[in-house]
């Protein structure tokens, strides 16, 4: 009998002692749990009466973060000497000089952005199609159409680049024309005046027009007589020596061109080159080129017939 109740006595104070480790336990546990939910709700409260596990927990927890924000913190200390003693022999450091105080740096703390809320939206109905529309669909709250309308067609306009070329009229036919020489070139109006456009800084075109002139003159042009050309040819071989093409024109260039462009060819050097504007002044007008009104009281036709005249007398010239 006495061992039985001793054998009973020890199984109560087992399942004491089991009942008190499990309570002590849990007590532990919330007590853990609560300074956890503390220390996440103010995270700069000091861990000093929290116990060594939880200490090393939460200083990993409260590592510092960089960031960009404007905002700043300053960093978590790093443990005390007194925390230090209550760690555990296994994590305690070795014994050594105490490190140098490091000032506290001044870090930014990530903010953590706010998720995306949900807005809860209706499922939507299987699309309907009309009848004979197959282009429309209908929603529960509205149609919708998905055909796009064509666009009108704006109508095509041609649009030519090809330059028009100037047409080219016929020349006025002089009897007794002078024929030119070799060497001597003559150029229509309309190739003229490109030729012209192309070596306007070596070339110099002579009218050798006298009171013939009034009918209009071509802008650009020097104005020498053809007699005065014809007795001081020399002279004005030398002057024009320099320029690489010489041309000359006078009302029809039918006599007084030719004419003084035969005899400059005799005297000019072999590399420059004499050029007849053929149509002369007139077949110049006459392909609407540009000319310079003169002020005179003689009439056009009084001008050509003195052209005529002028003309037949300088072609006899020897």
């Amino acid at each position: 009998k006495p061992n039985r109740f001793r054998s009973a006595a020890t199984s109560t104070s087992q399942r004491r002692a089991i009942q008190h480790r499990i309570a002590l336990a849990f007590l532990r546990f919330a007590f853990s749990f609560l300074a956890m939910q503390m220390q996440m709700m103010n995270p700069m409260q000091p861990m000093q009466q929290m116990q060594p596990r939880l200490v090393l927990q939460q200083a990993v927890l409260k590592q510092p973060v960089l960031s960009h924000m404007s905002h700043v913190r300053p960093a978590q200390p790093w443990l005390g000497q007194q925390q230090l003693q209550q760690l555990p022999a296994q994590v305690r450091p070795a014994a050594g000089p105490a490190p140098a105080a490091m000032p506290t740096p001044m870090v930014h703390m990530a903010k953590l952005a706010r998720p995306l809320r949900w807005v809860y939206a209706a499922p939507m109905h299987p699309m309907q199609r009309t009848q004979g529309r197959s282009n429309q669909v209908v929603l529960p709250f509205q149609v919708v159409s998905t055909k796009v309308a064509p666009e009108k067609e704006l109508p095509k306009e041609v649009v030519s680049t090809q330059v028009k070329a100037p047409e080219r009229k016929e020349l006025p036919l002089i009897d007794g024309q002078v024929p030119k020489d070799a060497g001597v070139e003559g150029m229509h109006p309309i190739d003229f005046k490109a030729f012209w456009e192309q070596n306007q800084q070596n070339m110099i075109v002579v009218d050798l027009r006298g009171q013939d002139r009034a009918s209009g003159a071509i802008p650009g042009t020097a104005h020498i007589p053809a007699m005065d050309l014809l007795k001081e040819i020399g002279t004005y071989v030398e002057k024009f020596q320099h320029q690489p093409i010489v041309a000359f024109f006078c009302q029809y260039s039918a006599h007084r061109a030719p004419t003084v462009a035969n005899f400059f060819r005799k005297s000019c050097p072999s590399k420059q080159r004499v050029v007849v504007l053929e149509g002369g002044f007139r077949g110049w007008e006459a392909h609407d080129l540009p000319i310079q009104q003169m002020e005179t009281t003689m009439s056009q036709m009084a001008c050509d017939q003195l052209a005529l005249k002028i003309g037949q007398n300088v072609s006899k010239v020897n």
